[in-house]
């Protein structure tokens, strides 16, 4: 049990790390793109 929720505590943190990269990402290309204009 105690490995079960470890597994799924690194699960989450790691898909709301890749999220949190996704969305910086996109700030930058609206940003840069914005530039452009």
């Amino acid at each position: 049990m105690n490995g079960e929720n470890r597994w799924v505590y690194v699960w989450v943190t790691k898909y709301l790390h890749i999220q949190v990269l996704n969305q910086s990402q996109d700030e930058y290309s609206t940003d840069s793109s914005f530039l452009h204009h």
